[in-house]
Order: C-alpha cells, then structure tokens, then sequence
C-alpha cells in the first residue's frame, strides 16, 4: 500500500512540475501548449485608467459592446501579426523562419490597479509570404518532438527572442504612438 502511495505521489509532482519557461522569454510551455505571459507594471494608475487606455490602443481587435463598457478581462483575437526582424537588427537570411511568420492568436488581458497581465494563447503561425507553406501551432516550431521542452538550437532562441520583443512592444500602453494594425 505504501509503495502505491509513493508512486501516486510521484505522479502528481511530476504532473505539477509540466510548466516550463522559455530562457529571456516569457514563453511558457504548459501540458506541450505554449502560452506568453508578462506583466506590465503601470505605477499610480487605476484599473479603470488602465481599461481606458488599452481599449483605445486595441480598439480595432475589439467589438464594440467592449468599448462602451468596461469588460475585465479583456479578451480578443489578432490575426495577421508579423514582427518587424529588422526593429530590432535582424537580417532576414540569418534569421530562423520562426520570427518571420504571421501570426494569430488569442489575447486576454487581466487588469488590476497599477498593472495588467498580458496573455497569449493559441498561437498559431503561418507563411503566407511563400508558397513552402510552413503553418502550424507555435510548439511544432520551438519546441522538441515530445513538447515537454524548448529547442536550445541558438537560431530558434534568438526567433523567440524577437516574438517576445515584438509583444512586449505591441502590448505596452505606454508606447500609445504605435497603436497596432489589425
């Protein structure tokens, strides 16, 4: 009977222990599903003030009903999001199809006073740009066979790098000059 509890045991910490994040990213890969997360820190701002402001840089994401009321969480879906490699000195040729695919995915966005949480889920990555057509969920391009893990290959870290950057931009309010294309 002991030995059937130890092993029960075992399993469940194993089970609790499936989250794993990506190095300088703020990937997530949980139950082989990756997800992105960051926190924004808004210091002196309510949550309403917070609301106000993301619904006017996500305006066009977001349906109307969302914009007349305030709605915590706000939830919504982007399609056709590219980072631009070249922001941040990337060459096209050096540089892992992995930065360089349209994107779509989920956004939901948890707000708080003096912060809201960022996450993305069901990423979803597509070259429209060729006709090789790599697609697929995000986890098919940055993670091993198994998705209990991350590639360590240095070209697709660098790729994920560049998708972080590019969200850690495109959700920031504070930088209200860049409100995003749908």
């Amino acid at each position: 009977m002991k030995k059937y509890l130890y092993f029960i045991t075992l399993l469940i910490s194993i089970n609790a222990a499936t989250q794993v994040k990506a190095p300088e990213t703020d990937f997530i890969l949980k139950n082989a599903s990756v997800t992105w997360q960051h926190i924004y820190e808004v210091p002196g701002t309510s949550s309403a003030e917070i609301s106000k402001l993301i619904t006017g840089k996500f305006a066009s994401y977001l349906p109307e009903v969302a914009l007349s009321t305030p709605v915590n969480p706000i939830i919504f879906n982007v399609k056709n999001d590219k980072p631009n490699i070249k922001k941040y000195g990337a060459k096209e040729m050096k540089t892992s199809i992995v930065a360089q695919l349209y994107m779509k995915y989920d956004a939901v966005i948890d707000i708080k006073d003096n912060q809201y949480t960022v996450t993305l889920s069901k990423i979803f990555l597509d070259n429209k740009d060729s006709t090789e057509r790599k697609a697929g969920d995000i986890s098919k391009f940055i993670c091993n066979t198994s998705n209990l893990t991350f590639k360590t290959d240095e070209k697709i870290a660098e790729a994920t790098r560049y998708n972080h950057k590019h969200f850690i931009e495109k959700f920031d309010v504070a930088l209200q000059s860049e409100t995003p294309e749908k």
